[in-house]
């Protein structure tokens, strides 16, 4: 803002040229604009201080007799990269596991919003970067309208300056809220309660036990010395013999 009528000189000085925009005083506070062009003279890089000072001369010629009015500002015109997402747990995501699901790192002090898309809802969570690695929380209501099955997750980030950055990181995981039934455990096709050291040793297992596909499953055998036998078998969604 300057005296009405006024010659106002605006100097932008950058690390790589200077841009001069010339106004006429106004009664109200005017808006200095610099293009794209005018920009990147200024700092071809995208980034960098650039300082500003303004002069006037009133209508009659008469220059300012005080000092030019100066700031700076830091340009940034270079858009942030893509953050890191990485899934926190192995997939599929357990209940438990669905509490921080993801972890993400974007530019320090950006705004960075992660986007779930489950089966039954929508979740997105935002907040500011600090360059390192960060934690994703999801707390029970935002699970349960993501619903089991496939979630699909997207992160973007804006930087201080308001850049965006290009494109977002994509990932996905299968979410599994539900705690599996008690595997069926049973004697082998045979085997009675008197068991012989052949059935007990033979290659179908002196028991079977059926439980989901995928799962863990832990079979304990105690005998009567009180010594025991743990066996670990993936389950397959059929019986399944124990060796």
């Amino acid at each position: 803002s300057g005296e009405v009528d006024a010659a106002l000189t605006v100097t932008f000085t950058g690390e790589n040229g200077t841009v001069v925009r010339n106004l006429t005083g106004a009664v109200l506070t005017q808006n200095v604009s610099l293009n794209t062009a005018q920009l990147a003279s200024l700092d071809a890089d995208g980034i960098g201080t650039i300082n500003v000072s303004v002069v006037q001369s009133d209508l009659a010629g008469n220059p300012q007799s005080a000092a030019a009015e100066t700031l700076s500002f830091t340009l940034d015109r270079v858009a942030p990269a893509t953050p890191g997402l990485t899934l926190a747990g192995t997939d599929p995501i357990s209940l438990s596991e669905a509490a921080n699901p993801v972890t993400v790192s974007g530019e320090a002090d950006a705004t960075i919003t992660v986007l779930f898309q489950g089966q039954n809802g929508n979740v997105t969570r935002t907040f500011t970067g600090t360059g390192a690695n960060q934690s994703v929380s999801l707390n029970a209501a935002q699970i349960t309208t993501l619903g089991d099955g496939l979630v699909l997750v997207s992160a973007n980030q804006v930087d201080q300056a308001g850049n965006p950055q290009p494109v977002a990181n994509t990932s996905s995981f299968t979410l599994d809220t539900v705690a599996p039934i008690a595997p069926a455990l049973l004697l082998g096709t045979g085997v009675t309660d008197a068991v012989s050291k052949a059935e007990a040793t033979r290659a179908a297992g002196v028991a079977t036990v059926r439980g989901e596909a995928n799962a863990t499953i832990t079979v304990q055998l105690l005998g009567q010395t009180g010594a025991t036998v743990t066996q670990t078998i993936t389950g397959d969604g059929t019986a399944q013999g124990i060796v």
